[in-house]
């Protein structure tokens, strides 16, 4: 006689088991030991779950621990320019610098740092709009932190700032520009 033992284990499981079962051969009925049955499907269920937590146990000890998480970096904090004790390293060029619907233009020494970032002021500590030293600070590609620091020492954050698109020596501001030539 053939059937499935998966359906009778199910149907014994769900409580759907009649007493007899159909054969294949024509209709005769052959009775169920529903204790024997029971124990198999016992043996069977155990025997899975042996397999099932043997896999697991082997993929856990595949498996590489994670390294611990490490918090984000903090974002690099900008060089702020400080004012030369000589001009070494500083040279001559033009800048423009536009705060507040008012702009300089004119003579400007300039250094550059590392990455791309720069500095420009004035010969002379003569101020532009309050600073004597304006830094330019790449923070990531295209996108720098501006400040400036007065004759009193006090550096103060004008800004976050874009390399201008239309002129590659400009660096735009929400309020601000600073182009060094």
């Amino acid at each position: 006689m053939v059937f499935r033992t998966s359906v009778l284990k199910a149907a014994m499981v769900t409580g759907g088991l009649s007493l007899a079962l159909a054969a294949c051969d024509g209709g005769e009925k052959e009775e169920i030991d529903r204790e024997a049955l029971a124990e198999e499907i016992k043996a069977d269920l155990k025997a899975e779950m042996a397999a099932e937590e043997a896999a697991k146990a082997d993929a856990d000890a595949k498996e590489t621990p994670e390294p611990p998480e490490t918090p984000p970096s903090p974002a690099p904090t900008p060089k702020v320019a400080q004012p030369p004790a000589s001009t070494t390293g500083w040279r001559n060029i033009t800048c423009d610098v536009t705060s507040g619907g008012d702009t300089y233009s004119g003579p400007c020494q300039f250094m550059s740092e590392a990455g791309g970032s720069f500095a420009i002021q004035r010969a002379g500590n003569v101020p532009i709009f309050g600073a004597t030293s304006i830094s330019v600070s790449i923070i990531s590609p295209g996108h720098a932190e501006v400040r400036g620091l007065t004759a009193q020492g006090i550096n103060s954050r004008w800004g976050s700032a874009t390399r201008s698109s239309t002129d590659r020596a400009c660096w735009d501001g929400v309020d601000f520009q600073i182009c060094a030539r």
